[in-house]
C-alpha cells in the first residue's frame, strides 16, 4: 500500500477556534488516535457524511467506511508510525464551517516486509463543522504533490 493518510490534520489551535475548547481536544484526540493506530477513534472524529481523499487518490466516504480505510491503513504497516500536522492558515466560513490549510508528516511507518517506510510529507485542506457535539471533520484532501503552500504576492 502505497503512502497513506494522515489527517493528522488538524492541529487546530488557531485563532478562529482559540474560544471553543472542542478544536484543541480535536486535535489532541486526533494525534492521540492516530499515534495508538485506533482507526475507531479516528473515525469518530469525522462527521457521519465526511469524505477524505487522500495522497494516492483513494477515496473513502461515510465515518464506517473511514473508519475500515485507517483500520486498512494501521494494519499494513502505519500502525506505530508518528503523525504530525502543522496549521498555515485557518479560514471561518462562517459560524460553525472553516477551513484549514496545513502541512503534514508521517514517519516511522513500515512497508508489508517490515522494512521501513521513507517519511512522507505535503500539504492538505480540511473544512471542520461544528454541530452540538463540537467541530468534526467534514472533508479532508491530503496531497503530497506539492512539498509546502506558498504565499503568491505581497
Amino acid at each position: 500500500m502505497k503512502t497513506l493518510v494522515l489527517c493528522a490534520a488538524l492541529a487546530l489551535a488557531t485563532p478562529a477556534f482559540a474560544a471553543d475548547d472542542g478544536a484543541p481536544g480535536l486535535v489532541a484526540s486526533f494525534m492521540q488516535a492516530w499515534d495508538a493506530g485506533d482507526a475507531k477513534a479516528l473515525a469518530a472524529l469525522f462527521e457521519a457524511d465526511a469524505d477524505l481523499v487522500t495522497p494516492d487518490g483513494v477515496v473513502a466516504r461515510g465515518r464506517d467506511n473511514i473508519g475500515r480505510f485507517y483500520a486498512t491503513v494501521f494494519a499494513n504497516g502505519y500502525a506505530g508510525s508518528k503523525g504530525a500536522a502543522e496549521i498555515v492558515q485557518t479560514r471561518a466560513l462562517g459560524a460553525s464551517l472553516s477551513i484549514v490549510d496545513a502541512r503534514w508528516s508521517i514517519a516511522g511507518a513500515h512497508k508489508g516486509d517490515g522494512t521501513p517506510r521513507p517519511a512522507e510529507s505535503g500539504i492538505m485542506a480540511a473544512v471542520l463543522e461544528k454541530d452540538r457535539d463540537g467541530w468534526h471533520i467534514r472533508a479532508l484532501r491530503e496531497n503530497r504533490g506539492a512539498a509546502d503552500l506558498k504565499p503568491f504576492g505581497p
